[in-house]
């Protein structure tokens, strides 16, 4: 969470986001596997570091509008 967004995994590699503000929230699937560990870099930073059980690390940069993800 940060004061924005809010983040939780869910099963197989998915990731919920909500918006904090506007109440807006997507599903993104993020890796193949169930996801071990969701961090914001900061607490008013969009970008998340993401680990999952397929032993890979991604890094997501989340829009506030929740339209837009690039992933790093």
């Amino acid at each position: 969470m940060n004061f924005r967004l809010l983040c939780y995994a869910l099963k197989s590699g998915d990731l919920r986001i909500i918006s904090r503000v506007t109440t807006a929230r997507v599903l993104v699937k993020t890796h193949e596997d169930d996801i071990t560990s969701v961090h914001f870099l900061s607490p008013d930073s969009n970008m998340l570091l993401i680990a999952s059980m397929d032993h890979k690390i991604s890094l997501l940069e989340v829009k506030s509008t929740l339209t837009s993800f690039s992933e790093m």
